[in-house]
């Protein structure tokens, strides 16, 4: 092999890191897209955590059966001003599932991504918004586009 073969494809592969690494981030300008969890995470795992001010206050294993679902998991948040926000996520058997999950009626927010429902209620759908893309799946643009409700 050449070595101008071999320099271009080290620029290949180093502006291919480039780019995976800055749309990692998020900062590749079009932030429509989400991170979908692995497939067997576990929803506990995949919670927001707490924004700056913010407290969760409870969450618990949900059963997720009742609803088809394989596993899942619910948080209760409180915002500084004392409102309270519900998060469940729940983890489905496919991505076709998840994305025909018939329960999003109680919800404010509902969004799907890889075989994984989140899903969030309270009074202000800008902080639940923020709220739900403090986990590494979501972000407030993906859940703009992509809310069912």
């Amino acid at each position: 092999m050449d070595r101008t073969h071999t320099v271009g494809r080290r620029r290949f592969i180093a502006g291919l890191a480039t780019t995976s690494t800055i749309t990692v981030a998020g900062c590749n300008g079009d932030d429509t897209s989400s991170l979908a969890p692995d497939e067997n995470a576990n929803p506990e795992e995949l919670l927001p955590d707490p924004p700056e001010g913010w407290e969760m206050t409870f969450s618990q294993e949900q059963a997720a059966g009742m609803v088809g679902a394989e596993a899942g998991y619910a948080a209760d948040y409180e915002d500084p001003d004392g409102n309270q926000y519900d998060v469940e996520i729940l983890r489905w058997g496919s991505e076709r599932e998840a994305e025909n999950d018939e329960y999003p009626s109680q919800w404010s927010v509902h969004v799907a991504t890889g075989n994984f429902t989140f899903a969030g209620k309270g009074s202000d759908i800008n902080k639940l918004t923020m709220l739900l893309s403090n986990t590494s799946s979501l972000t407030e643009e993906y859940i703009r586009k992509n809310n069912n409700q």
